[in-house]
């Protein structure tokens, strides 16, 4: 999990450049930084810093863009179980994974998601109860559930109106799941 403030040196090695560029920044007001108490030395805070990579068009590394979200796969295909979770891990996800309902409500309460992939469609799982469930528990109602389900449309909606915060139909692009569930953990695109 990254840090919440980096140091000068760090940013620098980040962008390919020297400290004296990254305090350039800082004097000039580019680049937002406190100063340590009684130091010289600055600390830039993440969302600083990649506010700054963005607005001059640069790369966000991929291991600044996720701060320890963790999501629940609930579903009960094997293949898309290890899809999903290469392409969540690459994007800097930890995943954890549950092959039915009764072990995803075990791992609701043990892992304490703030995501969860949801398929609706598995054998004994009412997944529409599911997201009821969730939503009733005070200290579950805010894990943000994306249901990724092949059933049509009108399905998808009842999930919604069940308590699903987004629906992806499959089959999907990969970039599309991790698109909706960096917007689900509130990171912005990058």
């Amino acid at each position: 999990m990254p840090k919440k403030r980096l140091t000068v040196n760090e940013v620098a090695a980040y962008c390919g450049v020297n400290f004296i560029a990254v305090r350039q920044w800082i004097r000039s007001g580019a680049l937002p930084a406190t100063q340590i108490p009684g130091r010289p030395d600055h600390q830039i805070e993440l969302e600083d810093f990649i506010a700054f990579l963005r607005d001059r068009k640069k790369p966000v590394p991929k291991e600044l863009l996720v701060t320890g979200q963790r999501v629940l796969i609930v579903e009960d295909d094997e293949p898309m179980v290890r899809l999903i979770e290469e392409h969540l891990r690459k994007a800097g996800f930890e995943t954890v994974a549950a092959r039915d309902g009764f072990i995803a409500g075990a791992m609701l309460e043990s892992a304490r998601p703030t995501l969860m992939t949801l398929d609706i469609l598995m054998p004994g799982l009412d997944g529409l109860g599911v997201l009821r469930f969730i939503r009733e528990r005070d200290h579950l109602k805010d894990t943000r559930i994306l249901v990724v389900s092949a059933l049509p449309q009108p399905k998808l909606d009842e999930a919604l109106q069940a308590g699903a915060d987004d629906t992806l139909r499959k089959p999907f692009e990969p970039e599309v799941l991790v698109g909706k569930l960096y917007a689900l953990a509130g990171i912005p695109p990058a």
